[in-house]
C-alpha cells in the first residue's frame, strides 16, 4: 500500500492569474531562487544526525522556492523530529506541502516543498514501479509575483530504466498538459 499522508503548511490562495504566457519574471526584475535539496533525513556526508546543519544549510541560501526530498518525521534515525514542521517553523510565512512517499515504522519519508508565495493547487504523484520502493512527485502550482508557476519537486529512482519510466509517467501527468507554458 502507497502512503497517502499529506501535510499542507501556511497560506494557500485562489486561483491566480497568470502573465498572459509571456516569460516569468518576479515583477520589478526580481530573480527566483530555488533551492532543489535531498536532505538525506538530515544525516551529513559524516553520518551524522544534525537537522539544524541541513537547516542553516538551507537558510544561507535565502530561497523562494525549495523542493526537499527525504524528509523524515516519526523515525528513530531521526530522533522521531518531525522534520516537516520544523521545515516550516524555519521559513515561517512560506507555504509548503509535505508528500509522504516511504513508510518507515510509525514514520515515514517524503518530499516537501516551501515556497515564499501561495500554493494554488498541490498535485502528488506516486512513481511507484512494481513493487519497488516508491518514489514521489509534487507538482504545484504556486502564485508569484510574475503570474502562475509550475513547479515540480521529485525524487526518482537509482536505476536508469526505472527513472525513464518514471519521467515518462510524470510528462503524461494531466495538470502539466492543461498548464503547459506556466
Amino acid at each position: 500500500m502507497t502512503p497517502s499522508r499529506q501535510f499542507l503548511y501556511g497560506r494557500r490562495s485562489g486561483p491566480a492569474r497568470g502573465n498572459g504566457g509571456e516569460s516569468f519574471s518576479l515583477g520589478g526584475g526580481g530573480a527566483l531562487r530555488l533551492l532543489s535539496y535531498n536532505t538525506p533525513k538530515g544525516i551529513g556526508l559524516d553520518r551524522r544526525y544534525d537537522l539544524e546543519r541541513v537547516l542553516a544549510v538551507a537558510e544561507s541560501v535565502e530561497p523562494d522556492l525549495l523542493c526537499l526530498q527525504e524528509v523524515d518525521f516519526g523515525v528513530a534515525r531521526s530522533r522521531f523530529e518531525d522534520q516537516p514542521a520544523a521545515w516550516a517553523a524555519r521559513f515561517p510565512g512560506f507555504s509548503g506541502a509535505f508528500q509522504h512517499n516511504v513508510r518507515v515504522q510509525a514514520g515515514g519519508y517524503g518530499n516537501m516543498l516551501l515556497s515564499r508565495w501561495p500554493l494554488v493547487e498541490v498535485h502528488p504523484v506516486s512513481l511507484r514501479r512494481g513493487r519497488r520502493k516508491n518514489r514521489g512527485a509534487q507538482i504545484v502550482l504556486v502564485a508569484a509575483p510574475g503570474g502562475e508557476l509550475v513547479v515540480v519537486n521529485l525524487h526518482l529512482s537509482l536505476t536508469e530504466g526505472t527513472r525513464r519510466w518514471q519521467v515518462e509517467r510524470l510528462l503524461g501527468h494531466s495538470f502539466l498538459h492543461r498548464h503547459r507554458g506556466t
